[in-house]
């Protein structure tokens, strides 16, 4: 019994130093170019995405069974044409 609350201990303190680590250390800065631009839940757990990553804008369902990307577009053309549209 003590050799378990040992090694949950050591294993306990070796997570909080890699968290914390792991935040002084994180190389993505805080202002990326990563946002939702529309998301739309589906059936069940499935839900369609469009997220612009930088000049990318990429479209994908995500659901129980993963994931499926359905297209990627540069994020100029996607504003030109999506406001080109008269409905």
């Amino acid at each position: 019994m003590i050799r378990v609350i040992f090694i949950l201990l050591v294993m306990s303190i070796s997570a909080v130093i890699f968290v914390r680590y792991a935040k002084r250390h994180n190389k993505i800065s805080k202002n990326t170019d990563v946002e939702v631009l529309a998301s739309l839940r589906l059936s069940g757990r499935d839900i369609f995405y469009v997220i612009k990553c930088g000049s990318q804008v990429i479209a994908f369902v995500s659901g129980s069974s993963g994931a499926c990307k359905l297209g990627d577009w540069n994020y100029e053309d996607w504003i030109k044409n999506g406001t080109d549209n008269n409905f």
